[in-house]
């Protein structure tokens, strides 16, 4: 085939540099010193590689991809190839500037993670100071430049309970963002923990607050407390490649296929696509990496 890739998302984590300290940041499960993350010219050829293959859209994260000094080339590069760019951040340097220049560039879609409606809870979770401020003011300056931006909400027992995710959906309802929900998932600074897993009780309640355009489950078909839930990396729609570039199905799972260092990018997810890992799966209520 010639597009054996065609219409997949890439997730490529630029860096794993970040100003945040999160308890259940998930880039720990890839993070290994004395390694050498990829180059400018490296990050480039993988882009070509998935735009060749026939990859849709190019999702850049990390760490905190916005503190990568070549990010600009990245976007550039990929808007060139006819991608769309999409990004994840936690908002600290999304200035005037930054957004201004982000929408000259063309980036279609940012979203900024906020834990909490209260700002001093949200820093003291991060460990900055003043981020929350940043993140809801970078989420109003991409929607005044014409940048689609959602926020981003991790679900977890507690918030679930004292009603802090309901007065974060209705931050953004006030900002006029979407909102992407998360669940709780084992990896990360949160790997092996089956407490923070929520309960099919908890997914139950977590589900009715999804609304169709307004909040969403990860993926925006997931957008109805009656949507069927899917990994769109199991589903083959998704791959992940690290900062030192092992490709995986997501970023939240520790299974590695091979290295874009050593060999094609087409081929490496091809042979992860038809693993046993891919080949069987089933439908689960939840993230595949919270499986009991």
């Amino acid at each position: 085939m010639s597009a054996p890739l065609f219409g997949a998302t890439a997730m490529i984590s630029l860096t794993y540099q970040c100003q945040c300290q999160c308890p259940h940041c998930g880039s720990r499960t890839n993070q290994q010193k004395n390694r050498p993350e990829l180059s400018k010219s490296q990050i480039i050829d993988l882009i070509k590689q998935c735009s060749k293959a026939g990859t849709a859209n190019l999702y850049l994260f990390g760490g905190e991809p916005l503190l990568h000094p070549n990010l600009d080339d990245f976007v550039r590069t990929a808007k060139g190839l006819g991608m769309r760019v999409s990004m994840d951040t936690n908002g600290y340097l999304l200035d005037s500037d930054r957004v201004k220049s982000l929408a000259a560039l063309g980036v279609d879609h940012v979203r900024v993670s906020i834990d909490h409606a209260r700002p001093r809870l949200h820093d003291a979770f991060r460990g900055v100071e003043g981020l929350h401020a940043r993140a809801v003011q970078g989420v109003r300056l991409c929607l005044e430049n014409g940048v689609r931006c959602d926020v981003s909400a991790v679900a977890t027992k507690k918030n679930l309970a004292d009603g802090n995710l309901q007065a974060v959906l209705d931050l953004a309802g006030g900002l006029g963002a979407r909102v992407r929900m998360l669940t709780s998932i084992m990896c990360g600074g949160w790997e092996g923990k089956k407490r923070v897993v929520l309960s099919r009780d908890e997914i139950a309640q977590m589900r009715n607050l999804l609304k169709p355009g307004r909040v969403y489950w990860e993926s925006d078909w997931i957008n109805h407390p009656q949507a069927v839930f899917s990994c769109a990396a199991l589903d083959r729609l998704m791959f992940h490649v690290t900062a030192f570039g092992d490709v995986q199905p997501c970023c939240y799972m520790e299974e590695r296929f091979g290295a874009v260092t050593n060999e094609p990018l087409s081929d490496i997810v091809l042979r992860m696509w038809r693993s046993d890992l891919t080949r069987s799966y089933k439908r689960f209520h939840d993230c595949p990496v919270n499986r009991p």
